[in-house]
Order: structure tokens, then sequence, then C-alpha cells
């Protein structure tokens, strides 16, 4: 198992509640969708995967 190394922090992305910034991804289409466009004046819920350690 690794260890991680002393005195360095890992973000681990944004806390509960915190409103994050805009931004784009591109779709299954390979067009380009923001955050606010997705969300349409809703709510939504973020769900930020690491699947590798870095």
């Amino acid at each position: 198992m690794l260890s991680e190394p002393t005195g360095v922090d890992f973000p681990t992305g944004p806390s509960v509640g915190e409103v994050v910034p805009d931004f784009s991804l591109p779709d299954q289409h390979g067009g380009s969708v923001s955050l606010m466009e997705a969300l349409g004046g809703q709510r939504a819920l973020l769900l930020f995967f690491r699947s590798v350690r870095w």
C-alpha cells in the first residue's frame, strides 16, 4: 500500500455546498456544454471521481 508523503496537501475538490465556477465540457456529440447551460436554473449534484492516484 502506498503512503502519502508527509507535509503534502492533496485537495479533494470543492467543499459540500461550495459554489463552483462555470466550466464547459464536451458532450457525446463533440459539442461544448457549460455547467450553467446544463443546469437551466436548477440545482445539480456534481461528482468528481479520481480513478488513479496522482
